[in-house]
């Protein structure tokens, strides 16, 4: 301490009160310390640990305590300031590790300020950050330059895999909060960078009421959610721009270049499950292992060649989607491609890490075609209305990273599936509506 003083005032004017003013000058865990400790109780030591904090501060605490009546060795009112160098924090939320921090960090009743210049796992980043208490609720906001999201991406991948019940979600204590996010840069893996991000969010205490995140990438794409009020609960939109390199921002495999999705969603509560339909368009499908064993193993080699040079352009993609409890129910999936088309039907269960899928490839621009424009054979082989279509059968079932995949060859499909493929065909009345058998 390099100074201070503590003075007792209104010992006339009950209650009592004892004003303590005093600058410490220190390491930043001693500081810590002091305001976690009694009387102020500042910091919950579970969220920010003085051992896992580094660094020097010179803080100035203005602290007034009543010493007698009800309120006695209670704070009335606080103002704590400090300048913070060279801090680190080696478990900063979301797998973020904080370092060579240069802060100015201001706390009082009203709310929380920190701003200043540190790195986030070595990614230098300007932010400030803001929390203010107005009637009960929190106000949040955080602005800066630059901001890494790869921690948080592996961090929320490690919690999909853990189902926490409803129960244990509403179960704490978060007051209501508004949230605002302005930063020019936010880096994901493979050096792929979202510029522009803008987040508003609101917590009614129990619930997220409503949520809008928009973001650019480089070169030409853009990135929009939007969570709010809907017919059953929540509705849900997702909007990506250059779907090949967001994907791969997010360290995901990038087996397509460009592209476009749309999904939108319906959600009764918050816990996560919905049901929702998914639109990818004009994308093209690149080194594909999966691809390349289904077109492999059911003697496609026409088609295997031209993707192993090329890669398939994909038209469009449509299915719908029902996500609960971890499992993912794909539904009516059909690929429309380039000289392929695909039905698929099945579930992804991300918490067992397994998948269970079946669907049918049917070489829409060359076989297909031709049958259907012999009038004799057409007949035979497809119908009239094309109710028997020549493909090939597949199933992928097992563990998620490796599947066991078995197929059956170029056949006549029964007519329920082939009414599904003709749909796809180059000639087919796309406007036809689904056929359930």
């Amino acid at each position: 301490m390099t100074k201070g003083s503590a003075i007792i005032s209104h010992l006339d004017d009950p209650p009592t009160r004892l004003n303590v003013d005093a600058v410490v000058i220190g390491p930043v865990n001693t500081a810590l310390a002091m305001v976690n400790g009694k009387p102020l109780d500042l910091v919950d030591p579970s969220i920010i640990a003085a051992a896992d904090i580094g660094g020097t501060a010179t803080t100035e605490v203005k602290v007034v305590l009543p010493l007698d009546g009800p309120s006695s060795g209670e704070v009335e009112t606080f103002d704590v300031r400090s300048t913070l160098k060279t801090f680190s924090w080696s478990k900063a939320p979301l797998g973020l590790k904080a370092t060579e921090g240069d802060l100015l960090l201001h706390v009082n009743a009203k709310g929380l300020e920190v701003g200043g210049s540190s790195k986030f796992n070595g990614v230098p980043a300007k932010i400030t950050f803001d929390e203010f208490f107005s009637g009960g609720e929190v106000l949040r906001s955080v602005k800066g330059a630059s901001f890494d999201i790869a921690p948080l991406i592996t961090s929320l991948e490690s919690e999909s895999k853990t189902d926490r019940p409803a129960s244990a979600k509403s179960a704490s204590a978060t007051p209501p909060l508004d949230i605002e996010v302005r930063l020019e840069h936010v880096y994901g893996e493979r050096g792929v960078q979202f510029t522009s991000v803008t987040a508003d969010a609101s917590f009614d205490g129990q619930a997220w009421e409503r949520a809008t995140v928009e973001a650019s990438t480089t070169p030409e794409g853009r990135v929009s959610l939007a969570l709010g009020p809907g017919a059953d609960g929540y509705s849900l939109h997702l909007g990506v721009d250059n779907l090949g390199q967001v994907v791969d921002s997010f360290g995901l495999t990038a087996e397509f270049e460009g592209g476009t999705l749309d999904l939108t969603a319906e959600s009764p509560s918050e816990t996560g499950a919905f049901k929702g339909q998914i639109v990818i368009r004009h994308t093209t499908l690149i080194q594909s292992n999966l691809m390349t064993q289904l077109l492999r193993l059911t003697s496609l080699q026409g088609l295997l060649a031209s993707f192993t040079s090329s890669g398939f352009n994909i038209n469009r993609v449509t299915s719908d989607l029902r996500y609960e409890n971890n499992r993912l129910a794909i539904s009516n999936m059909r690929v429309h491609a380039d000289g392929l088309g695909i039905v698929v039907n099945g579930t992804i269960d991300f918490g067992a890490d397994e998948i269970d899928i079946s669907g049918a490839l049917a070489p829409s621009g060359t076989i297909q075609h031709l049958i259907g424009h012999i009038p004799l054979l057409g007949r035979v082989l497809t119908g009239v209305n094309r109710e028997g279509i020549v493909a090939a059968l597949f199933t992928l079932k097992g563990k998620l990273a490796e599947p066991e995949i078995k197929t059956q060859p170029l056949s006549m499909l029964t007519p329920g599936i082939s009414r599904d493929l003709a749909k796809l065909l180059p000639d087919a009345d796309e406007a036809t509506t689904t056929s359930h058998d």
